[in-house]
């Protein structure tokens, strides 16, 4: 997106900033909730 803004002359809304808040936030939802399920069910030598 930021290259298309600086680029591509194109403009930003604020949808596409929501968006991309809402696609961060759940890839690091998902990378915790990960680690958090593998603790709980596993104990601390799942890491591995």
């Amino acid at each position: 997106m930021i290259a298309g803004v600086v680029f591509l002359k194109e403009r930003l809304y604020y949808y596409h900033i929501i968006g991309s808040i809402l696609i961060i936030g759940g890839i690091i939802g998902t990378n915790f909730l990960d680690s958090v399920n593998l603790e709980k069910y596993y104990g601390e030598d799942s890491k591995n």
